[in-house]
């Protein structure tokens, strides 16, 4: 050892607590040994931690993974749910939803260089609109289960029922009943009236006396008992014989039956007479806003909406009835044992025979009504209020032959669709709908209804409830609605004409038995007409019409008629001459078109004989 290096050693002594200096002890050879065991065992340590780190590595992958496709499982469900909450769920249908079905916007239209509508000879599917939010997505929040209301909270202890005096104009038929209970099937249960006390009061008003004949009285001869439609009723002697667990829900609760058969009557039937009861001056005769909406069979219907497409037609209806009173819930009994009661504080009864659509109403009522409606549905689908197509973009043709049901079917609905889309001046933009519900890409949702309203500018179809869906057209557009006399009056659409200001031919001479017979067929009544056919020529004539301005200057399908479409009917390249051809304001005078012989129904308005075109349409 160098002398260096043992100085240095020297200097690193420790001290004794003695203070006398220690030269530390040098290892030996075993304890050299020892160490180096050690550090052998310390690398094997080392490596068995590594492979328990790798193995918790993959463990850590493996759940990371199966989380992974359990979350995309749950979103793709969640996402198939609503996609698939219509009953034509085919992944062809779900492509052409998202593919094939938007129309182009008039700003666009007007922007663009290129042909603005294409081949007018092409069937296109309507702009649909996803069911988006869904019908169960709309309802989120909304719905109230009535086992979260605590039983006998406040609950009078001289619970009597009590039937509203009716002081609605022309008695119109909603009725209010107080402190009244009901099962979970809907029976009613009156406390504390006698049957003989409840038929004197009800006989004093026609209008509930109908009601309560066809939906609450299932024991009397009149009543449809072997109909689902009655629920029945029932009384109580005295509240002291109440069950000793009965919730009491506070305020206003509107019962809607709907139609389960129908939805377009659903509408006009069940729903409008809540619809017309928010308007004045039935919002103040009947209890107003409303707090709830008990909905008959409403969970067993949410449940059905899933692949029902009526069902969920239904329920859209409902929701946007529930817009007009904005902080009303839908109370769910489902839950409830069929001998379960639950008293309302104020119930308004379901109205299913007191009106159709406006009969009994005058129009300062029925307008103001129907256009909140059509609003609360605008708002609902998140869209704005629609307009008439203008040129260049043709006129939008949407044509129903009632393929779909089962009378008053037109039997040559495809010839009819071929001549119309040979029209070239203006040339239509026709829609054949029952060819999209053939093929599976429009089944009649209320989504799809709306969007296609809106962008039909001429409806073209035979007489039926079906109508109603003209409320959600652009103000302005016509309705041909093909008439089959002695057999079908006009039903429902002349209130929606007025509302919405459409231009409405009701006396449509379109309607034949036969092909080359005009003469009226045999029928039995409104819902037993036969299946026809369309006298082509007359509905040529019945377009022609369309010419004619009804509203000055906001009538905006005149236009077409004078605009010049011959740079455009080139780029289609038609092949055969066009039946009809009419150029310039005079040619509505000439021998083709007689306008003596027509009437047009236009918000109320009959206009008749020859109008000439304002001046101030005549522009470019």
């Amino acid at each position: 050892m160098k002398s260096g290096s043992s100085t240095s050693s020297l200097k690193n002594l420790e001290r004794s607590p003695s203070g006398k200096n220690i030269i530390p002890r040098i290892p030996s050879s075993k304890s050299f040994d020892r160490i180096n065991n050690a550090g052998s065992g310390s690398t094997t340590m080392n490596g068995r931690g590594r492979e328990q780190r790798q193995m918790f590595a993959k463990r850590r992958i493996v759940t990371f993974g199966a989380v992974s496709l359990l979350l995309i499982f749950f979103i793709g469900e969640v996402s198939l749910q609503k996609l698939m909450v219509l009953h034509t769920w085919s992944i062809q249908s779900l492509q052409s939803s998202y593919c094939n079905c938007q129309f182009e916007t008039d700003d666009s239209v007007a922007s663009s260089d290129e042909n603005p509508f294409g081949n007018h000879t092409l069937v296109r599917p309507p702009r649909i609109i996803l069911s988006y939010p869904s019908v169960h997505q709309s309802f989120a929040g909304r719905v109230r289960n009535i086992s979260s209301i605590s039983s006998n909270s406040s609950l009078p202890k001289n619970l009597k029922t009590s039937i509203d005096k009716n002081t609605n104009v022309f008695h119109f038929g909603l009725t209010t009943v107080r402190s009244v209970c009901m099962r979970p099937n809907g029976a009613i249960v009156m406390v504390g009236m006698t049957e003989s006390e409840i038929r004197r009061q009800v006989a004093e008003v026609p209008a509930l006396q109908n009601e309560w004949l066809s939906t609450y009285n299932c024991s009397n001869s009149n009543s449809k008992s072997s109909n689902s439609s009655c629920v029945g009723f029932e009384t109580i002697a005295a509240a002291k014989n109440l069950p000793s667990k009965v919730t009491w829900v506070t305020g206003t609760t509107a019962h809607i039956f709907p139609h389960f058969g129908n939805v377009n009557h659903n509408f006009g039937e069940r729903l409008w007479p809540h619809i017309a009861g928010h308007q004045f001056p039935l919002n103040e005769t009947t209890p107003h806003p409303i707090d709830h909406f008990l909905v008959h069979r409403f969970g067993e219907t949410l449940d059905q909406a899933r692949h029902n497409a009526e069902r969920n037609t239904l329920l859209y209806q409902i929701r946007i009835l529930g817009r007009l009173s904005h902080n009303a819930d839908f109370l769910v009994v489902d839950e409830l044992k069929p001998r379960d009661l639950v008293c309302y504080e104020s119930l308004i009864l379901a109205c299913a025979t007191c009106d159709q659509f406006g009969d009994k109403l005058g129009s300062n009522i029925t307008t103001p009504a129907l256009l909140a409606y059509r609003k609360a549905a605008f708002n609902y689908f998140r869209m704005r209020e629609p307009k008439v197509a203008l040129p260049p973009r043709p006129l939008r043709v949407t044509f129903y032959g009632r393929g779909d049901a089962k009378a008053r079917r037109i039997r040559n609905a495809h010839q009819v669709v071929d001549h119309l889309r040979n029209w070239t001046s203006p040339p239509l933009d026709v829609l054949f709908l029952d060819e999209l519900m053939e093929k599976g890409v429009f089944n009649l949702s209320l989504p799809e209804v709306v969007s296609l309203m809106s962008e039909t500018d001429i409806l073209i179809t035979p007489y039926g409830a079906n109508t109603w869906a003209a409320l959600f057209m652009p103000k302005h557009a016509a309705v041909i609605e093909v008439n089959v006399p002695p057999c079908g009056p006009t039903t429902w659409i002349e209130r929606i004409a007025e509302a919405v200001e459409l231009k409405v031919l009701t006396k449509s001479k379109a309607g034949a038995s036969s092909p080359g017979n005009t003469s009226s067929p045999e029928c039995k009544g409104v819902l037993e007409t036969p299946d026809f056919n369309i006298n082509i020529a007359e509905l040529d004539r019945d377009i022609l019409h369309l010419a004619l301005p009804l509203f000055g200057n906001r009538d905006t399908i005149p236009r077409h008629w004078l605009h010049d479409w011959s740079d455009i009917i080139e780029e289609f390249q038609v092949q055969k001459e066009p039946q009809i051809h009419i150029q310039g304001p005079h040619a509505l005078s000439s021998s083709n078109l007689n306008l003596h012989e027509f009437e047009i129904h236009a918000g109320g308005t009959q206009v008749c004989g020859l109008l000439s075109l304002p001046a101030r349409i005549l522009g470019p």
